[in-house]
């Protein structure tokens, strides 16, 4: 079916059992934030993409102007080079931990006292900051749930987390810097999926202020910020 006249837009080309046509003769299953199937009948060739992205456009612009263009229906001439450079990079491809401090003065400070949360949406009442010389204990309760997270320092520390609305337990990989005397931030990754938080606390005094992102989502990414003190 029709869905719009604008020729450029990847939304506006067609629809019809749960696929969408595409510029380029083209047509896919499209999943959030970026898990495509990419069918080229002309090419005969078919394309799997796995990402954690809010552009999806952005994807198949790329799909367009790096390999639609090297399709060609006869033999390559070898290219070692080349060749030996894509292993290269596939073999290097990894996603560092953030960059920051291990520790600062106000780790020991705030290390193993319970951070309590002035009334907030998400019901978060409380959370701790145990620091270690090598990765830090951070547990969270919400009402009368607890969740704990092992963050690695330089490292991802692999770990389960509870996952919201009873999806169960979630694999998660996570780490935690200071990026600044005053400032921690704790990344936990989904290792099987494409959402990454990362929590960020500013520690002024025994006063607490913590914003909260998602790299994606489907609501807002932008959590509700906290305002905490912590406890004597």
């Amino acid at each position: 079916m029709s869905n719009g006249t604008e020729p450029a837009n990847e939304w506006a080309q067609g629809y019809g059992y749960q696929f969408w046509r595409c510029t380029h003769d083209a047509y896919r299953a499209d999943g959030a934030f970026g898990q495509l199937c990419v069918v080229l009948p002309a090419q005969e060739v078919v394309v799997a993409i796995t990402a954690a992205v809010a552009d999806i456009g952005a994807v198949l612009r790329s799909l367009w102007k790096h390999l639609l263009p090297g399709i060609a229906d006869r033999p390559e001439t070898p290219d070692p080079v080349a060749a030996d450079a894509l292993t290269a990079r596939l073999a290097g491809l990894r996603l560092d931990p953030p960059a920051g401090e291990p520790a600062s003065a106000v780790a020991s400070r705030v290390s193993g006292r319970a951070i309590v949360f002035e009334p907030n949406p998400p019901g978060i009442t409380s959370a701790t900051l145990d620091a270690g010389p090598d990765h830090d204990s951070v547990t969270l309760v919400t009402g009368s749930r607890t969740t704990s997270v092992e963050a690695g320092h330089g490292r991802w520390l692999p770990g389960r987390v509870a996952a919201p609305d009873r999806l169960g337990m979630l694999p998660v990989l996570s780490s935690a810097v200071w990026t600044a005397p005053d400032t921690y931030v704790l990344t936990v990754r989904q290792s099987d999926g494409p959402f990454v938080l990362t929590v960020t606390a500013t520690v002024t005094g025994d006063d607490v202020a913590v914003r909260s992102r998602f790299h994606v989502a489907f609501g807002p990414t932008e959590q509700p910020p906290l305002t905490g003190r912590l406890s004597d």
